[in-house]
């Protein structure tokens, strides 16, 4: 069982809706039964939370449905050992809009991200090499081992950052359906097609290579140290279950510059109490807009009537009502 904690106010791990419940609106399911909503979501993780979120804002009465003790989904903390957390999916913060952050009040809601100052890699020969935000701390330290490599720097964050202007406008869009003839997904990949096309034949050669090559081979065209490519490729599998030379891998690499920590791009920054303080904040911005979580609510179906989604009905026989239905798994 998980338990609701504070450091110096802060949530320092995902809860158990039994515990969470003396601090939040969090039901069990068998306290709703066959209730009605505008809208349910199903599954209380971030992305669920802040769909959910969203439309609470927008007036309608929403319920998620968590078919764990506890809401996070990725975006949780829990206890290791007795007396320790640590975040044990997603670790870090950067991805998440600062629009979202400042729709949702979740600064507000207690969120705080401390900004993540860089790491190292350790050399057998008692060396290592360091990576950090500042530009110029980074330029010196790649010097050290290589002027040529640091030289390479400028072009290589250049390149990368030209693909990330290209992305980052499409961020908070929906994504156009390719097979819609509706006039809104045709204007959408319009605009998407037309912001490949303002690149120019060059410019396009570059992303369709940005986006094939694996990260091992795409870092070679500007580094030469493998202390440095070692040291970059790690940004380029991570979380992906692929190697350094899988085709495709050079993309992830604009996961670390497309998003920002306090106006800061390509920043990165730690949750304070850990990744629960996300799913914590979000939570409590929800039912401040009058929304509803409840917990050990395992859907088993959604129910559909004339090929509409009329709610979902749980694993222990309960019936939820609501024209809109929303998956989050």
């Amino acid at each position: 069982m998980n338990i609701y904690s504070f450091l110096d106010g802060q949530p320092t791990w995902s809860m158990a809706c039994s515990t969470f419940k003396q601090f939040q609106k969090v039901q069990n399911s068998s306290e709703n039964q066959l209730k009605k909503y505008d809208a349910i979501v199903i599954g209380a993780g971030h992305n669920g939370l802040t769909n959910a979120s969203y439309l609470a804002k927008a007036g309608l009465s929403v319920a998620v449905m968590e078919r764990n003790p506890y809401i996070g989904g990725a975006t949780v903390s829990r206890e290791l050992h007795e007396g320790w957390t640590y975040s044990n999916c997603s670790y870090v913060c950067s991805l998440l809009r600062p629009e979202i952050t400042r729709d949702l009040q979740l600064p507000r809601h207690g969120l705080q991200v401390v900004p993540y100052g860089g790491g190292t890699t350790f050399m057998q020969n008692g060396d290592h090499y360091g990576s950090y935000h500042d530009h110029e701390r980074q330029f010196r330290e790649m010097a050290r081992h290589s002027n040529r490599d640091a030289n390479a720097y400028e072009r290589y964050s250049a390149d990368v950052l030209k693909q990330t202007r290209l992305i980052r406008p499409f961020l908070l869009k929906t994504p156009p359906d390719p097979t819609s003839l509706k006039l809104r997904d045709l204007h959408d990949l319009a605009d998407f097609a037309g912001a490949f096309l303002e690149m120019g034949e060059e410019g396009l050669a570059d992303t369709i290579r940005f986006w094939t090559k694996s990260v091992a081979d795409y870092l070679g065209e500007y580094f030469e140290t493998d202390v440095i490519k070692a040291h970059m490729a790690g940004s380029g599998i991570i979380g992906t279950a692929l190697g350094v030379f899988s085709p495709g891998t050079a993309y992830v690499l604009l996961h670390h510059y497309m998003g920002e920590v306090d106006g800061n791009v390509g920043a990165w920054g730690f949750a304070r109490g850990g990744m629960g303080a996300v799913s914590a904040a979000l939570a409590k911005s929800f039912q401040a807009f009058g929304g509803e979580i409840i917990c050990d609510a395992n859907v088993d179906r959604i129910l559909v009537k004339n090929g509409k989604a009329t709610g979902v009905a749980l694993k222990n026989g309960d019936d939820y009502h609501a024209p809109i239905v929303v998956s989050n798994l």
